[in-house]
């Protein structure tokens, strides 16, 4: 089966009474788990029968910082 799991991490840190700073981590496909795709189904192709790609991206990390005022 196909599965992955996506995390988000989010944190408000006040600054000031009107100001704050939010900071974020967002995971995609957290486990990394390799998910295969379909075999090539062309007959003229060499990889013919071969799995070849996989479904699904591999693990994509990003950051990110929100200043509010």
């Amino acid at each position: 089966g196909f599965w992955k799991i996506d995390l988000a991490i989010s944190r408000l840190v006040s600054i000031a009474s009107t100001q704050n700073l939010e900071l974020r981590v967002e995971v995609f496909n957290l486990t990394n788990n390799f998910n295969w795709d379909v075999p090539n189904l062309n007959f003229a192709a060499a990889t013919f029968g071969r799995i070849t790609t996989q479904a699904s991206t591999p693990r994509i990390l990003q950051f990110g910082v929100k200043y509010g005022f």
